[in-house]
């Protein structure tokens, strides 16, 4: 009975709007692309990455099938539980519920699968094959909000109609060059071969002022995509937009390479705009806990970098730094020297 009545309330999938969204653990980053990313033995198979998806106030962990010498390394033995566990394994680029088994199948079939022997292979793959996988992958980051930014709604939905459209035309075997032809987007693809064997792989997504154009970094690859004003500040990497190949789905895939220095730069840049973001929150979380303790003020600042130093260093295992509810301990030793050591209460 309870699964009848989660069926009945099921929204509709976002791609075919027609169908209900049943399909579960849907990548919206092709698992391919997330196995090279981040595979923890340079591997890039399926199972075997570790992904860490950071905002401002949360981190999430997914582990894959990660040996036990790995998990040793990165949690606290007593931070883990038969739950934990179970989530760490849920990919944190895929999503329940957004999709069809039907339209699943057809992104699988006719772009994913496809552009995945591209890319490990060499097999050649046609121009509209690689031109609307990158439009899934850029619509599916948008319409999920997984990665903290979006396109604006018109531009969603058009990428929804013409994705659609083509997977509809593979499917009955007619002609898509019509469906590309109409399709006001474009994209050029930057590339850093040596990137992912020399520095450690990592993921962002943003869009312009004007949310029609966004600009994509999946370890060594960034796409940017749009329409005439595209992404114009992405991490330094725009910087290389003007020499690239413009791709429109008529023809091969045209990519541009560049040395690995631009990717180095642009995760630097991007850890410090993320740090910078995420000190802040936990200086409220900090202040918030000093208020509920009756305390007057904020807490201060010599004890707040104290406690956020400690968290982030020597306290915590890398794999549980983003549980807020592990700092618990840390906060209550340092809050009690301090409060004892000032004679606070």
């Amino acid at each position: 009975m309870h699964c009848f009545l989660i069926h009945e309330n099921m929204d509709n999938c976002l791609l075919c709007k027609r169908d209900e969204a049943t399909q579960t653990n849907s990548h919206i980053v092709p698992s391919f692309l997330g196995a090279r990313v981040f595979s923890y033995d340079g591997s890039g198979k399926r199972g075997k990455d570790i992904a860490f998806t950071l905002t401002a106030t949360k981190q999430r962990v997914h582990t894959g099938d990660l040996p036990s010498t790995k998990f040793e390394e990165l949690f606290d033995e007593e931070s883990l539980n038969e739950n934990r566990i179970i989530d760490l394994k849920v990919d944190s680029l895929a999503k329940d519920y957004y999709l069809c088994p039907h339209c699943e199948k057809l992104l699988a079939e006719h772009l994913e699968s496809p552009y995945a022997s591209f890319m490990k292979s060499g097999k050649q793959v046609s121009g509209d094959v690689a031109y609307f996988f990158w439009i899934s992958v850029i619509w599916r980051i948008s319409v999920t909000r997984i990665l903290g930014d979006w396109l604006s709604s018109d531009v969603e939905e058009s990428m929804r109609i013409h994705l659609f459209s083509y997977l509809e035309h593979k499917r009955l075997g007619t002609d898509t060059a019509s469906v590309a032809e109409k399709f006001p987007f474009r994209y050029k693809i930057l590339v850093s071969p040596e990137y992912l064997s020399n520095d450690a792989g990592f993921i962002n997504f943003k869009t312009n002022d004007t949310h029609d154009s966004a600009a994509f970094i999946c370890g060594d690859i960034a796409i940017f995509m749009g329409t005439d004003n595209q992404v114009n500040d992405f991490w330094g990497l725009e910087r290389y937009l003007t020499a690239a190949p413009v791709n429109a789905g008529i023809y091969a895939e045209n990519k541009y390479t560049v040395p690995i220095e631009p990717f180095v730069d642009a995760k630097k840049a991007i850890i410090k705009a993320f740090a910078k973001e995420k000190i802040a929150y936990e200086r409220n979380v900090l202040n918030q806990i000093w208020s509920k303790q009756n305390l007057s003020g904020t807490m201060p600042i010599e004890l707040q970098n104290e406690i956020i130093e400690s968290i982030h260093g020597e306290g915590l295992k890398l794999g549980d730094r983003g549980e807020v509810k592990l700092w618990a301990p840390i906060i209550c030793e340092k809050m009690s020297s301090y409060i004892k050591l000032h004679s606070l209460k």
